[in-house]
């Protein structure tokens, strides 16, 4: 208790630090004035007097110090007098420090940017068996003769005259699934909302529309009830889903009465025949908020979601508008994103350089003062410590500015990179820390090098 005490004494004092200073000085100042009177009293001059005042009383800097070293943070102290002489120092060579704080903004937002897309490209799966062999197919052709005529989903157009979609013709799917002899099989599957109504409340819900082999593929077994099957993707089956776990909990309190209860989706009735293991996302997303809450049979297009002109999309070649998830092999998505890793890497890199040489040149440029305080007796600590602070400041500007340009990457990125996030926020703090650390290093030889340095060779130079 003892101990938190005094901590807590000591956080007061640093933030009335001034005023405590000025009281100090003012004491010390009192001492001095009452020796002093002493002193002329017992016949001594006024100057004198005054001088042998100051010498019984003691050095007055070291007592200063050794008052904060006792009630204060001097550490603390310490830390921002040197970030605010780093500043002074950098304000006055803005040419480089604009040079080392850009580099390292530049290695946040490409490493942020990269990285992130790297951690859910390649580490988030769905939570289904097998995930890393599962892709979401995808076509690209020239936008002038892409043999589409109406797309119900993603469309981007790309450098070079290119477009490129990850949705099907339902007629296309059914084709590619039965000539198919490489890739295994082929999953169907299309997300749209709908409005739900469940006895007497309505709401609006994610619907996700799933070929008959949908689980059977993706290797999930409903927690409760059974799967939609072959039987069930028929246009005369009789309307079934399969609702989510949280859907589940809800609307139902996880009654195991819910088998057989009927729902309506965009007012037509279906019957819930099972209930989806907690944790499955569906085929599109990892990402729990974009959970589909009923799964239905594709073959239930018609009814559902109607074509404004009456046709079913199912046997319309020309509307496109079903994704399909295959087997894939990962050797060249990995290689892709180990070829990104590698420039961002070397952007970091560059930022090390960058940090290097701005606190390389600082230092040959106040040799002359590390000199003076080394012969005035600074310790090593003393000579290292506004060396490695001005390498944190540039550091702070760099985390600042490159903070902003991951952020405004990210509406340049999601045009190229079907849902996903460039700025992660755990990938985002680790490249910060990561840089932080970078910085330090690179900050460290020049200040290593400083403390080393002769002092008689320091103070011949002008």
């Amino acid at each position: 208790m003892t101990s938190l005490k005094r901590f807590v004494a000591r956080i007061r004092n640093f933030a009335a630090s001034r005023r405590g200073d000025e009281r100090l000085r003012e004491e010390m100042e009192s001492h001095l004035a009452m020796q002093t009177a002493v002193n002329i009293s017992s016949g001594m001059p006024p100057a004198e007097a005054r001088r042998q005042a100051v010498l019984k009383f003691g050095a007055a800097e070291s007592i200063r110090e050794s008052y904060h070293a006792e009630s204060s943070l001097p550490l603390i102290e310490a830390v921002l007098r040197d970030a605010r002489y780093a500043v002074r120092k950098l304000w006055k060579s803005p040419c480089f420090a604009a040079v080392a704080s850009g580099s390292l903004a530049v290695a946040i937002g490409a490493n942020t940017t990269v990285f992130s897309v790297a951690k859910q490209i390649l580490y988030q799966r769905l939570a289904v068996p097998n995930a890393s062999n599962l892709r979401l197919l995808a076509w690209t052709g020239t936008s002038e003769h892409v043999a589409v005529h109406h797309v119900h989903g993603d469309y981007d157009l790309l450098p070079g005259g290119l477009a490129t979609s990850t949705v099907f013709s339902y007629p296309a799917y059914q084709q590619l699934r039965a000539e198919n002899r490489v890739l295994g099989d082929l999953i169907a599957f299309r997300e749209a909302g709908m409005n739900a109504t469940i006895g007497e409340r309505a709401e609006r819900v994610l619907a996700e529309m799933v070929s008959e082999n949908y689980y059977r593929v993706l290797g999930v077994q409903p927690e409760l009830g059974r799967a939609i099957g072959a039987a069930d993707d028929t246009v005369s089956s009789r309307p079934v889903a399969v609702i989510s776990d949280v859907f589940w909990d809800r609307e139902f309190g996880r009654s195991p009465a819910v088998l057989g209860e009927s729902i309506k989706l965009n007012d037509t009735p279906v019957v819930i025949i099972g209930v989806n293991p907690q944790g499955f996302t569906g085929a599109k997303s990892t990402i729990p908020s974009e959970t589909p809450n009923v799964i239905v049979p594709l073959a239930l297009q018609p009814i559902l979601t109607p074509s404004t002109d009456g046709s079913s999309w199912l046997t319309n070649p020309a509307q496109w508008w079903v994704n399909i998830l295959r087997s894939g092999a990962l050797a060249m998505r990995q290689f892709n994103m180990t070829l990104l890793s590698v420039f961002a890497g070397l952007a970091l890199l560059l930022a090390a350089i960058g940090i290097y040489g701005v606190i390389a040149y600082s230092v040959t440029q106040r040799a002359h003062e590390i000199g003076v305080r080394m012969a005035l007796g600074a310790k090593r600590r003393d000579v290292l410590q506004p060396v490695l602070n001005q390498g944190m400041v540039l550091a702070g500007l760099g985390i600042v500015f490159g903070i902003i340009g991951a952020l405004a990457l990210t509406r340049l990125l999601q045009g190229y990179l079907y849902r996903v996030k460039p700025t992660d926020p755990l990938t985002l703090i680790s490249t910060c820390a990561l840089v932080a650390i970078v910085a330090v290093l690179a900050s460290y030889l020049p200040a290593r090098r400083a403390a080393s340095v002769d002092p008689l060779q320091a103070l011949r130079c002008e």
